[in-house]
């Protein structure tokens, strides 16, 4: 609003103006001249007036909003705070803290559940990533003041063990002064606070409108609520229902839970493969249910139901990815052992095995397994890098001892994984590596169990035509009739007679190589050229055909058309998958990867 004003002309000392005398009219207006001390007042717009104090208002309350925003202006009541002991908490202050459980110290575990072709049945698996140097390393010098809180050999509590009994005597200590008995753990959060109302006289606060979600940021005790938390990897074609349904949920609560985590790019029905659904039950006053279940993929969250108080399930916004930070117990652990590690420290592959398996920190039937398995991949004696690795997924089985599934063993970059496979076409289990090809099976030196070595594979004289020539075999020596044994995977190719062998068999071998069995018996009934050979099975019954003195067994190895002497060789005996056999595995195996991908998520997210 614009105000304008003119300024009244300068009058006469008498005030008169010229042409008009007192009392003439000008106009419809009768002149009277103005004296006095109001004679040069200006003329106020009310309008204006009215403009200038509203705007002074509001700048009034825009100020005021400003100096409460920064905290200076007024205080506002807020519920008393009560003062606690806090003994072994994160809030207090740095020198009040007490050190927790420590962790495995290079080694990372993990816990995940799978439904098995039976949807009924879940399948528990473990998970545990071994960095082989940090787990088995000598110590720095450094040491780690968490030890501390470990039992002594006699059975006493170590010095750190007792730090929680003492806080909690002084707390419990009436005589002590209150700034020692709370002081140094008091947990102010209000930096305002001046003083604590007694426990008793506290109001409870009124309630909050709307559905309370019966979720917390301090976990409630042992006391009051149980549960267990599953983690369970999804296969293609698994509906949440069923998984929900094989731990225990009953049908409300999968249809519930279903209806508010499974996407609606799932179609409702079934999932893609590799999600993983985490369940945390809560078991109060001997009721079990589901807590809270998060659905996540590729280790992001995607959606979570809670159980809400009046018993439904809603969907709330899944918390974010945690970041691994440098302040990690494992990164603590490994940066406190690099300088030893960096010193050279030569400890060998199987030693670093013997000592986990020793602490009763890994299975020592899994330790034994692992070994085995990377016999022909990597030699025991080797010394281990910082960066070598291995894992193990293992489950139990019908005896309770673990049985490995998966195996990867990381030494200097080249990653060397082993599959738990059983054929779909004879049912024989074995451990396959990526390719589809066994890796336990080795080639027999002796096969045929009761024989005695007799002449070896070299230069000879002939025990029958006395000339000097090569032996290209090895002789056992056997009670006639003795069972003979594949010495590996392979098919029957040939069985016949020749003068000089008498009756033999041979065996192509799926790793390209043949093996020979001659002055044989005879064969079992039924086999035939073309059968499929699995190593140690009955092939042949020793016997004294051809150029022979008594019963033995020739035993001959030919190794790309070259004769090799089979007790030196070490060759891998066992079967190289094709056909179906090798389609059924490659999808195992993919699955298992799939499987272990997720344990390492799991571990990481989920400590």
């Amino acid at each position: 609003m614009m105000v304008w004003w003119r300024r009244q002309p300068r009058r006469s000392r008498d005030s008169s103006v010229p042409g008009l005398s007192h009392g003439q009219r000008f106009g419809d207006a009768e002149f009277h001249p103005i004296n006095g001390p109001h004679a040069a007042r200006h003329p106020v717009n009310m309008k204006w007036l009215a403009s200038l104090l509203l705007l002074a208002g509001a700048a009034a309350v825009m100020l005021g909003a400003i100096w409460t925003w920064l905290g200076a202006g007024f205080s506002v009541a807020l519920v008393p705070e009560f003062a606690r002991p806090t003994v072994n908490g994160d809030d207090a202050p740095r020198a009040d803290r007490l050190a927790g459980a420590s962790p495995e110290r290079g080694i990372v575990r993990s816990r995940i559940e799978q439904l098995a072709d039976d949807v009924h049945i879940l399948r528990r698996f473990n998970y545990v990533m071994v960095h082989l140097a940090q787990a088995v390393a000598p110590s720095s010098g450094l040491k780690d003041p968490r030890d501390d809180a470990a039992p002594s050999a006699g059975g006493a509590p170590a010095q750190g063990a007792r730090y929680p009994n003492v806080a909690s005597a002084i707390a419990t200590d009436e005589s002590l002064p209150p700034e020692i008995r709370f002081g140094a753990s008091r947990s102010v959060r209000h930096p305002h606070v001046s003083a604590y109302a007694d426990e008793d006289a506290v109001v409870a606060p009124a309630a909050l409108p709307g559905v309370p979600i019966n979720l917390s940021v301090v976990g409630k005790s042992k006391e009051t609520v149980s549960g267990e938390r599953h983690v369970i990897v999804a296969r293609r074609g698994n509906t949440l229902e069923s998984m929900l349904s094989a731990i225990g949920v009953t049908a409300h609560d999968a249809q519930a839970i279903a209806a508010v985590l499974t996407p609606s790019w799932f179609g409702r029905a079934s999932f893609a493969g590799g999600e993983v659904i985490t369940v945390m039950e809560e078991d109060v006053d001997g009721e079990v249910r589901p807590r809270q279940v998060e659905l996540t993929r590729d280790g992001k969250p995607l959606r979570v139901a809670v159980l809400a108080d009046d018993g439904t399930y809603v969907k709330v916004q899944p918390r974010p990815v945690a970041t691994p930070s440098g302040n990690s117990d494992l990164a603590w652990a490994g940066a406190m052992l690099r300088p030893a590690l960096d010193a050279g420290d030569s400890l060998k592959l199987d030693q670093s095995f013997d000592r986990l398996a020793r602490d009763n920190r890994l299975e020592p039937s899994l330790v034994n397994e692992v070994m085995r398995l990377c016999a022909q991949d990597v030699e025991h004696g080797v010394a281990i890098a910082r960066d070598d690795t291995a894992e193990m997924l293992y489950s139990s089985g019908a005896d309770g001892r673990p049985v490995l599934a998966f195996a990867a063993l990381t030494h200097n970059g080249s990653t060397h994984r082993y599959y738990r496979f059983t054929s779909p076409d004879d049912g024989d289990t074995d451990y396959y590596d990526s390719n589809g090809r066994s890796v336990t099976g080795m080639l027999m030196k002796k096969p045929v169990a009761s024989g005695r070595l007799g002449d070896g594979f070299g230069w000879r004289v002939h025990p029958i035509l006395r000339d000097r020539r090569f032996h290209d075999g090895v002789d056992y020596a056997a009670p006639y009739g003795a069972p003979i044994l594949a010495a590996g995977d392979g098919v029957m190719e040939y069985i016949g007679e020749e003068p000089g062998y008498g009756k033999y068999v041979r065996v192509r071998h799926d790793f390209g190589y043949e093996t020979t069995y001659a002055h044989i018996s005879g064969v079992p009934q039924g086999l035939k050229i073309g059968a499929r050979i699995h190593r140690g099975q009955t092939i042949a019954y020793v016997g004294s055909t051809g150029l022979s003195t008594g019963p033995h067994l020739y035993y001959e190895l030919r190794v790309n058309g070259h004769y090799a002497d089979p007790l030196q060789a070490n060759l891998r005996a066992g079967r190289v998958l094709g056909g179906g056999a090798l389609a059924a595995f490659e999808k195992l195996r993919r699955r298992t990867d799939r499987l272990v991908q997720t344990s390492a998520l799991v571990a990481t997210s989920h400590p």
